[in-house]
């Protein structure tokens, strides 16, 4: 699946950031924390990243994005080696 790459509206799902420790990492990385209902269809989510809802957790390592699917699933996908973020969170 792909979607338009231009701005989307993330809707206020973003809570904060926290440092994660990822499995094979020494080190913690900044994640964005979401709330999952306030994510619109077609949200991008780019990890590192937690996305929380009240049943679950869906972690999103960096190199991976999570996308709002229209049927409002969450699809991950691989992100490109050019668009992988520093353990600040910047490109």
């Amino acid at each position: 699946l792909r979607f338009d790459e231009s701005d989307v509206d993330r809707g206020d799902s973003l809570k904060g950031q926290r440092p994660v420790l990822f499995v094979d990492d020494e080190e913690p990385w900044m994640a964005a924390i979401h709330e999952r209902q306030s994510l619109a269809p077609a949200a991008r989510i780019e990890g590192p990243a937690i996305i929380e809802q009240p049943d679950t957790t869906t972690v999103v390592t960096r190199g991976w994005r999570a996308v709002v699917h229209t049927s409002r699933n969450l699809i991950l996908e691989k992100a490109s080696t050019r668009e992988k973020l520093d353990r600040n969170g910047r490109l």
